[in-house]
């Protein structure tokens, strides 16, 4: 919202970066205040501080980028970071405080479920760069992360056990990706669902409880269905409310993430998000330019990149469109192979803090999809990264190292 108003009123993004420098400066002091906190995180910090060492050393002396960038992509991964510190403390306190944050996170789920019948409401249909209130002109990426985030909140505060708010709640998060246009989030999140139901969740495990599986099958190819129909380009029609169409919603997923049309034909290099990350990972094996594949080419290179160029192979070498450009082939032109591998390290040892490994690794595997074949959202996002981090620290009071739900116990 602040993105909006900001480039509406005045023309550029001034008002968000003065709100985001607010941020920047709250978490730290939140940080600050909070240190005694910080010897449950000492490795995701120690990989933190690398990553921040090696980001400002690369971009500020290596490829010589403007100040103020910089601190703005690093508040990317700051903010989020210190913020969760914070949010730790609160939680270790007492039980009361953990149910009050995740009243807060539901109502602020809620709130972005409303602002997307608004906007049905307002325009009659999708708008990409309009997510509740979390994103503005620069896409709606969050349509896709939102939803699966929020997968995982419901699955910490009710173990998948579905009733009728549960049902419209799950309804209404994928209603957000639907009404940003993204079509990623029609086959991700029936997914995700039934695999968090069946793998994760512990109230299916119990043979009476077997019998909720079949009306919640029903209930997830309804929500497939849904969404191929409200998707334009998921349908022959291209327009919302057009005919059910799986073959045709395939055909045109496979060309827009690999190039591959209906005559087939090999994957192509640099076309779509996949031939992206092929590009990405030839590129790295042909190792024709060291410094370039170690240090990237800066974050000017990709922050100020020219519109005219958002379709020119040769300034993303060799992608064909800005547009596939996923999270790590971003990432690599920014700060190179050294950038990622730290980030993921942080990660990494962050994570290892859930004790219930399925939920750990569904967890993990979903955010580095995101990253890998999709916008990044999850981690670029400050919002998004907190929410995600949030359910990390959360996790270990929803269920123990076996797998059995806490949560009601924690009340």
């Amino acid at each position: 919202m602040f993105s909006d108003f900001s480039s509406y009123t005045f023309g550029s993004n001034e008002l968000l970066n003065i709100y985001k420098s607010i941020v920047f400066i709250w978490s730290i002091l939140l940080f600050l205040i909070n240190l005694k906190s910080t010897n449950s995180f000492k490795k995701p910090l120690l990989f933190l501080s690398l990553f921040v060492v090696y980001f400002f050393a690369v971009s500020f002396l290596f490829h010589h980028d403007n100040l103020p960038l910089v601190l703005s992509q690093l508040s990317k991964y700051i903010s989020p970071s210190f913020l969760t510190i914070a949010l730790y403390e609160e939680t270790r306190r007492d039980s009361s405080r953990q149910i009050k944050l995740y009243s807060l996170f539901q109502r602020l789920i809620l709130l972005q479920i409303l602002m997307a019948i608004v906007k049905l409401l307002v325009l009659g249909s999708f708008m990409e760069g309009w997510v509740g209130t979390i994103t503005g002109v620069r896409g709606g990426g969050a349509g896709t992360s939102l939803p699966l985030l929020g997968l995982f909140w419901l699955l910490l505060v009710s173990n998948m056990k579905i009733n009728t708010k549960r049902i419209f709640f799950a309804i209404g998060l994928l209603f957000i990706g639907i009404m940003t246009g993204k079509r990623a989030v029609i086959i991700l999140f029936p997914l995700l669902y039934i695999f968090l139901l069946l793998f994760v969740s512990s109230y299916y495990k119990k043979v009476r409880n077997i019998q909720y599986i079949i009306p919640i099958s029903i209930i997830v190819v309804g929500m497939f269905y849904l969404g191929l129909r409200l998707t334009p380009s998921f349908n022959p029609e291209n327009k919302v409310w057009g005919s059910f169409d799986v073959k045709y919603a395939y055909d045109y997923t496979l060309e827009y993430s690999t190039g591959i049309d209906e005559s087939g034909g090999d994957l192509q290099e640099g076309v779509g998000r996949v031939g992206g990350v092929l590009l990405f990972w030839n590129d790295i094996k042909s190792g024709v330019d060291i410094d370039r594949i170690l240090f990237g080419l800066g974050n000017e290179y990709m922050a100020y990149a020219d519109k005219a160029d958002y379709s020119n192979a040769d300034y993303y070498l060799g992608v064909t469109s800005r547009g596939s450009i996923t999270g790590i082939v971003y990432m690599y032109f920014s700060v190179g192979l050294i950038g990622i591998i730290l980030l993921l390290l942080y990660l990494f040892s962050l994570y290892s803090i859930i004790e219930y490994k399925r939920l750990r690794y569904f967890l993990l595997f979903t955010v580095l999809f995101d990253f890998v074949f999709y916008n990044a959202q999850m981690i670029f996002s400050i919002p998004m990264f907190a929410f995600q981090l949030f359910i990390v620290i959360m996790a270990n009071y929803s269920f123990d190292k076996q797998g059995r739900f806490i949560f009601n116990s924690c009340r």
